[in-house]
């Protein structure tokens, strides 16, 4: 099955009220101060992404690609960075 994918889109938390982030791939996309802590991110790709003040905190990354991302003041406590795919950049945390 083919990952839904969004580009150059800018996301905060009244995106997602009543829902989670989609599995998707994301480019050029920018993440603004959303509570992601304990979802499910498995299998998303995340490439040339920004995420500004979000919790991440023990969010499943099996398979998760993040690639040239940048985590600007975020929460990433207790992430199993070694279940992501084996290719990714982090540019700046």
């Amino acid at each position: 099955m083919a990952l839904l994918y969004i580009q150059d889109k800018k996301i905060d938390r009244t995106d997602l009220v009543d829902h989670a982030l989609e599995k998707a791939e994301y480019e050029n996309c920018t993440f603004i101060n959303l509570e992601l802590s304990s979802s499910d991110l498995s299998g998303c790709i995340f490439t040339d992404c920004v995420f500004e003040g979000c919790n991440l905190s023990l969010c499943k990354l099996k398979n998760t690609s993040f690639k040239t991302v940048q985590f600007n003041h975020c929460k990433l406590l207790g992430l199993r960075w070694d279940d992501g795919n084996a290719f990714f950049i982090l540019s700046r945390i």
